[in-house]
């Protein structure tokens, strides 16, 4: 535990008055020792021992660790008072995106939602699964190349404990989700192979569940067109609806725009922009947040010239501003 400090000795009047922040901090923050333990990077039974005046060792480096934790929630604090999280916007698009979920799910069907980075489609799958019981959402990472790396994900999300052969993983599965009427996400699913397509395929005829497939433009196309190979022909025939958002709506931006309480037409021409760009909404947020910050730091309203600023720094490139209108 002592490796990453400095050493430095502090008094037991010090101790206390960190004992006692902590002890504030965890009240007012209804936190569990857990939490602290996990961010502060001191064992759960040594930070709560010693903040309870209780523990018997060297009290300097839980001190010092301790102050860390502090401070370092204090500037987390301090950074979401300048731009707070609204969490998640109902757009346009989230809602197109959520509608046709609702009709994989109940259908059931396997719907296939894909679009250009930032969009908003992961957003919206999550807030989705928040919302409905029985859905549950894996990320095909390109680690999750294999059947049994299927299995083990998806058993994970339903909490199928049991191991085995690839097969009784697979049987076990379809039994917890007959009758659920539930529906799997796939995020990322361009990562899919034709055999990971055909398990889910599968899921989806034997259990009479929905399976909606989220991703870049290669799922899509390697499901349709005159290429379409016949290998997909299965799964291609089951795909009931095709949503493909090649990029953030108008509408959408300005529904953002609202929720954060943006006003000023150059901030929002300025936004529109980065908007335009790529990242969409996922730039856009992350530009307004640290264009925030930038104008709060020297106490003034937020600008235009902030937007682009914060834009340069994420990008290395200029807001083009002729674009936005």
């Amino acid at each position: 535990m002592s490796d990453d400090v400095t050493g430095r000795k502090y008094s037991q009047e010090e101790q206390q008055l960190l004992r006692t922040r902590l002890l504030e901090h965890r009240s007012s923050k209804d936190l569990r020792w857990k939490d602290i333990a996990a961010e502060s990077g001191v064992p759960m039974g040594t930070i709560s021992a010693w903040a309870g005046g209780t523990y018997q060792g060297e009290g300097s480096p839980i001190a010092e660790k301790a102050e860390r934790y502090l401070a370092s929630t204090e500037k987390r604090e301090a950074v979401r008072a300048i731009a707070p999280d609204l969490g998640f916007v109902l757009t346009p698009s989230a809602q197109d995106f959520m509608a046709l979920l609702n009709r994989a799910q109940h259908m059931p069907d396997i719907s296939v939602l894909t679009g250009a980075p930032g969009v908003g489609k992961t957003r919206a799958a999550c807030e989705y699964k928040r919302r409905n019981p029985n859905v549950f959402k894996i990320v095909a990472e390109p680690s999750l190349s294999t059947i049994p790396a299927l299995l083990g994900s998806i058993a994970h999300e339903l909490r199928v404990t049991e191991v085995g052969r690839q097969d009784r993983i697979a049987r076990l599965i379809k039994q917890r989700l007959i009758g659920t009427r539930a529906l799997i996400i796939v995020d990322e699913a361009q990562h899919l192979t034709t055999e990971m397509l055909d398990q889910l395929r599968a899921f989806h005829d034997q259990a009479e569940i929905g399976i909606a497939l989220v991703g870049n433009s290669a799922v899509i196309g390697r499901l349709e067109g005159g290429r379409r190979s016949q290998e997909y022909a299965q799964l291609y025939s089951r795909v009931g609806m095709r949503l493909n958002r090649r990029e953030a709506k108008k509408a959408d931006v300005d529904a953002l725009l609202d929720a954060w309480g943006v006003e000023e037409k150059g901030v929002r021409l300025a936004l529109r922009a980065v908007a335009k760009q790529g990242g969409a909404l996922r730039s856009c947020n992350k530009a307004f947040l640290l264009a925030q910050m930038i104008a709060a730091n020297e106490g003034r309203a937020l600008s235009a010239e902030d937007v682009q600023l914060a834009y340069g720094q994420i990008s290395d490139q200029r807001v083009p501003l002729r674009e936005a209108a």
